[in-house]
C-alpha cells in the first residue's frame, strides 16, 4: 500500500493531477475486472469440449478461428457441422487441458504452433513440431522458454500452412495406425495468406493487439479481412489434407480472437486471446466432421520427446534460465 502512494505522488509530481485521475481510474478499472468480472465469466462458462476424447481419426486444428468468421469465409462444411466450446482461450491453456494429463499412444501430433513440446511433451506417440525441423531449435528449447519471443525472429516469422499439410501427409502415411493432430498457426496472426492459398508478399501487420487498430488508425472491417484472407489461406491447405487421407476428419479450432468486442454483461473489452478467460466470445470454435473410411487406431504407447536431461539442463543455461 505505501508503493502504491509513493507512486501516486510520483505521477501528480511528474504529471499533474489529470494524469494522476487517469491511472487511479485505470487501475481500479483493471482490478475490477482481474478480481470480479473474469472469475464470475470463469465460473459461468467453467467447460468446454475436451477434444482428446471425441471421435475422430485426424483432428485439424486451424489455430485462433473464430466460429462466425469461418463460417463466413468457408461456410457450415462436412457431412455435420455445429459450434463448439473450447475449453481454453489460448493455446498454452487448451493443450495443458486438453492433452497434457492424457496418455495417448494412440496419437501422433504435427504442429505448427510450439507450444506443445512445453505443455504436453509425453503425451503422444510422437511430436512432429514444425518450429524444431524448420528453424533449428530442440523441443527442450520450446519446452523451457516462458516467452517466445525470446528467440530472435523477425516479425512474420511463422510455419506456412503449405508446409504444415505436407509434412502432415507424410506422417499419416509413416503412422497408418494412428490418429493424427494437425495443428496449423493460421489464421493467428502474423497473417501471411491469401484465400486462394498463395502468401503475402510481406506479412500483414494488422492484428488486435497492434497499436494502430486500438488506436482507431485501421478499423475493424479492414481487421476482419486480413483475418478471413488469413482463415481462407489456410483452409485452402488444410483441405488437400482432408482429400488425401482416409479416416474421419474434424476441423476446428483450439480458441478464437477478440477484436476488441465487450465481453457482456460486463463493460470490459479485450483483444486478441488471453489466457484463463472463457467468454463464449473467445472459446466458440468451428466444429466441422468428414465422415469416411476409419483407420484401424492402434496404441503403441507414449514417448516423451524431453528423453535427454542432459541437454536439457544445457538448453536451459544457454537461454539463461540457470
Amino acid at each position: 500500500m505505501i508503493q502504491k502512494w509513493k507512486r501516486a505522488i510520483e505521477i501528480f509530481r511528474n504529471n499533474g493531477v489529470r494524469k494522476l485521475f487517469t491511472e487511479t481510474r485505470n487501475y481500479t478499472k483493471t482490478r475490477l475486472e482481474e478480481s470480479i468480472f473474469i472469475p464470475i465469466i470463469n465460473n459461468t462458462y467453467s467447460s468446454g469440449v475436451d477434444m482428446a476424447v471425441e471421435d475422430w481419426d485426424h483432428l485439424l486444428i486451424l489455430d485462433a478461428c473464430r466460429a462466425d468468421m469461418f463460417e463466413e469465409v468457408v461456410g457450415k462444411v462436412g457431412d455435420s457441422y455445429q459450434r463448439r466450446r473450447s475449453n481454453g482461450s489460448a493455446t498454452p491453456e487448451w493443450i495443458k487441458r486438453t492433452f497434457a494429463s492424457k496418455s495417448m499412444g494412440d496419437t501422433v501430433y504435427v504442429s505448427a504452433n510450439p507450444w506443445v513440446s512445453r505443455q504436453a511433451p509425453d503425451s503422444f506417440h510422437d511430436i512432429i513440431n514444425l518450429w524444431v525441423e524448420l528453424y533449428d531449435l530442440d523441443h527442450a528449447d520450446l519446452a523451457n522458454a516462458t516467452d517466445m519471443r525470446k528467440f530472435d525472429f523477425d516479425y512474420g516469422t511463422t510455419i506456412p500452412a503449405r508446409d504444415v499439410t505436407n509434412r502432415a501427409i507424410e506422417v499419416a502415411e509413416e503412422y497408418p495406425n494412428k490418429r493424427i493432430i494437425v495443428h496449423y498457426f493460421q489464421p493467428h496472426a502474423p497473417c501471411i495468406g491469401l484465400r486462394d492459398g498463395t502468401e503475402r508478399e510481406e506479412p500483414s501487420r494488422i492484428h488486435p493487439e497492434a497499436d494502430s487498430y486500438i488506436e482507431g488508425d485501421v478499423s475493424k472491417e479492414e481487421l476482419w479481412e486480413v483475418y478471413c484472407e488469413n482463415t481462407g489461406y489456410a483452409w485452402h491447405h488444410a483441405q488437400r489434407y482432408l482429400e488425401s487421407v482416409s479416416g474421419k476428419k474434424v476441423v476446428t479450432a483450439d480458441h478464437g480472437e477478440l477484436f476488441g468486442e465487450l465481453l457482456r454483461p460486463f463493460p470490459m473489452r479485450r483483444y486478441a486471446h488471453p489466457d484463463n478467460l472463457h467468454h463464449p466470445k473467445l472459446t466458440t470454435v468451428p466444429w466441422a466432421e468428414f465422415e469416411d473410411e476409419r483407420r484401424e487406431i492402434e496404441d503403441d504407447g507414449c514417448n516423451s520427446i524431453l528423453v535427454d536431461k542432459e541437454i536439457i539442463e544445457t538448453r536451459l543455461k544457454q537461454l539463461g534460465y540457470q
